[in-house]
């Protein structure tokens, strides 16, 4: 065997291995990427069922007239800080002023002046589209953050 059949053959042996590799590697690359895209996504969904479950929270105890203080408290940076779809900055502006503004008795007042004992309550199942539609994706994050999203989804 010569030189020039030697320095083929090695070429070809090195092309071979590159084309058994190459997927490997771009498989790994394409993974870390659609691992942030797959996270940002479910957490884009679950601010938004963050946001409307704080909403819910607030319109029943609205209704019952126990919107107190410390609930203002924890439900105002939820509402602030939500930049989805169902955003509504009067909403918090409301809630801002109601805290500032008024006392836990006034509050209570006007929520139970405003409540039609005929009107009812009706609470709507949530859905999670995104992660429903993503959760064989969900594999590829990290076990906790699986752990945690499925724990919220069932």
């Amino acid at each position: 065997m010569t030189f020039d059949a030697v320095d083929k053959l090695l070429w070809l042996l090195l092309g071979w291995l590159f084309g058994l590799l190459s997927p490997g590697i771009a498989e790994r690359i394409r993974r870390k990427h659609r691992r942030v895209d797959v996270a940002r996504s479910v957490k884009d969904e679950l601010s938004q069922l963050r946001y409307l479950m704080a909403v819910v929270a607030y319109t029943m105890r609205a209704r019952s007239a126990q919107v107190s203080d410390d609930f203002l408290d924890w439900l105002r940076p939820i509402v602030r800080n939500y930049r989805g779809p169902e955003a509504n900055s009067k909403f918090a502006e409301a809630l801002d002023l109601s805290r500032s503004k008024l006392t836990e008795e006034q509050r209570r007042a006007i929520d139970t002046a405003l409540n039609s004992p005929t009107r009812g309550l009706a609470v709507k199942q949530q859905f999670l589209p995104v992660v429903e539609a993503m959760t064989s994706e969900l594999s590829i994050c990290p076990l906790e953050f699986q752990r945690r999203v499925l724990q919220i989804k069932n």
